[in-house]
């Protein structure tokens, strides 16, 4: 059995450990509008996380990871678990950037286009993240209306 909840403070060791593994950066995990989600096996032990950073009704998916061991075939579960948390939690609009072209196929199953950088919303156009991808041609940048 698998759950997943919001990260407490109490998770932020072991988040940043899970993050780093995957050679992601954790920056985001120290920003207080992110938002991070764990899913949990039985033994509490972290097998995928998503962050969510808040723009206020948009949010940008941030450090999404899991491990070895998740089932891939789960993986879709988990984004739309994560999609109705956001929609709860009064988001409207997510978006992405990517530089895995294997996963624009799993994003867009669930719903979500591909955009133009410049048709971004200007907060996150402007937001750290997407800003320090300006001269990476290989970003690919989605969205999807909640």
């Amino acid at each position: 059995m698998m759950v997943m909840r919001k990260a407490e403070s109490s998770d932020r060791e072991a988040l940043i450990d899970f993050i780093q593994e995957a050679g992601l950066s954790t920056d985001a995990i120290h920003n207080l509008s992110t938002d991070y989600f764990l899913l949990e096996d039985v033994e509490k032990k972290i097998i995928a996380t998503i962050g969510i950073e808040r723009f206020e009704d948009k949010g940008l998916l941030r450090s999404f990871v899991f491990s070895t061991g998740f089932s891939p075939e789960k993986i879709p579960a988990f984004l739309q678990q994560t999609l109705l948390i956001a929609q709860q939690n009064g988001l409207t609009h997510l978006f992405l950037a990517t530089h895995n072209a294997n996963s624009k196929g799993l994003f867009q199953a669930i719903g979500f286009e591909g955009l133009e950088k410049s048709n971004l919303p200007e907060e996150i156009l402007i937001s750290t993240p997407v800003t320090s991808l300006h001269d990476n041609e290989n970003v690919f940048f989605m969205g999807i209306t909640l």
